[in-house]
């Protein structure tokens, strides 16, 4: 996608559904925010899955399935979504796009979104770029199946947190923000 196209689909409201905060509304799209296609060990990473291009690059939040906050990088090539770990630049997990069955947002202005795998499980990020992740995952997704990548706005949702373990992630518009709340949840 171009960057007049990506930034095109933004409005105050991304897709009409999801509250933007001001300052997030005009900013310019990057993609490799951590500039790993001039990074030697992503690179290689490039080469080991047959990829050609990295479309996006950022430092990430991962909530892990003990309700922790983990830094990780969070890089999309063309077919490819991977966590991996900011120190030792290892894949912690590698997703196909093509595998992804949605993506949740709430419709409020935080920056939590969900990556729905169903075939595996889910993971659940938290990205003040997630406008742009989403975008250049939908974009992708789309050149890969020829299908569009379901987005779900609600404020409450579920996402399957390890092969056994389901979250439910409920937002509320609270004083100064929106309050996040991540409970276990039956499935």
């Amino acid at each position: 996608a171009t960057q007049a196209a990506m930034n095109a689909q933004e409005d105050n409201k991304f897709m009409g559904k999801k509250e933007r905060r001001r300052s997030s509304v005009y900013k310019p799209f990057e993609g490799d925010y951590l500039k790993l296609s001039q990074n030697i060990a992503a690179l290689k990473l490039l080469t080991k899955y047959g990829e050609k291009t990295i479309a996006f690059s950022d430092s990430v939040l991962k909530v892990n399935q003990r309700f922790k906050m983990q830094d990780r990088i969070l890089m999309i090539t063309e077919e490819g979504i991977y966590n991996l770990d900011p120190s030792s630049f290892k894949i912690k997990r590698r997703m196909a796009i093509a595998d992804m069955g949605h993506i949740s947002l709430s419709s409020l202005p935080d920056n939590f979104f969900a990556i729905h795998i169903p075939s595996e499980y889910d993971y659940l990020f938290v990205s003040k770029r997630k406008v742009e992740i989403v975008l250049r995952l939908m974009v992708n997704y789309e050149k890969l199946t020829g299908k569009s990548l379901l987005v779900k706005f609600a404020d409450r949702f579920e996402y399957q947190a390890d092969p056994s373990s389901f979250r439910e992630v409920i937002f509320t518009r609270g004083e100064g923000g929106v309050n996040t709340q991540i409970l276990k949840s039956s499935g």
